[in-house]
C-alpha cells in the first residue's frame, strides 16, 4: 500500500513539473551586473552580459550612467562598446570624474534596427 501511494505522489509530480517555455522574443535580452569594480576615483569597470540573442543583429552596446534615475541614451553619460553577435559578459572601463558620496544609476543597454533594450538599474556610490 505504501509502495503504491509513492508511486502515485511520484508520477503526480512529475505531470504537474514542466519545464519553463522559452519565449521567442525579437529583441535581445541584456543584464547589468551589480558590481562595480576597480573603483580609482577617476575610473571604474562596469560590468553587463547579453544573454538572450535574435537574427536581428545587436548595432551597439554597452552602459549608460548618470546620477539621475531617469537614464536614457540621449542624456545620460554613455560609453558605447560597439556591435556584439554572441551572448555573454561584457565590461568597460569608465574613465570618469565620480563625485564622492554620490548616488550613480547604471544600466547596460544593446540597440538594434528596431529596439533599444536596457538591463537592470544599478546603483554605485563612490
Amino acid at each position: 500500500m505504501k509502495k503504491l501511494f509513492l508511486i502515485c505522489i511520484v508520477l503526480i509530480l512529475q505531470l504537474s513539473c514542466t519545464e519553463e517555455e522559452i519565449k521567442s522574443r525579437p529583441y535581445p535580452r541584456v543584464r547589468t551586473k551589480s558590481e562595480v569594480t576597480d573603483f580609482t576615483g577617476g575610473t571604474a569597470v562596469f560590468h553587463g552580459s547579453i544573454t538572450y540573442i535574435t537574427s536581428a543583429p545587436i548595432t551597439d552596446h554597452g552602459f549608460v550612467w548618470s546620477t539621475s534615475s531617469n537614464l536614457s541614451l540621449e542624456l545620460s553619460e554613455k560609453v558605447s562598446l560597439g556591435p556584439k553577435d554572441s551572448t555573454g559578459d561584457f565590461e568597460s572601463e569608465v574613465d570618469y570624474t565620480f563625485q564622492l558620496n554620490t548616488t550613480y544609476y547604471i544600466r547596460a543597454y544593446a540597440l538594434t534596427d528596431t529596439y533599444t533594450v536596457f538591463g537592470e538599474m544599478i546603483e554605485f556610490i563612490p
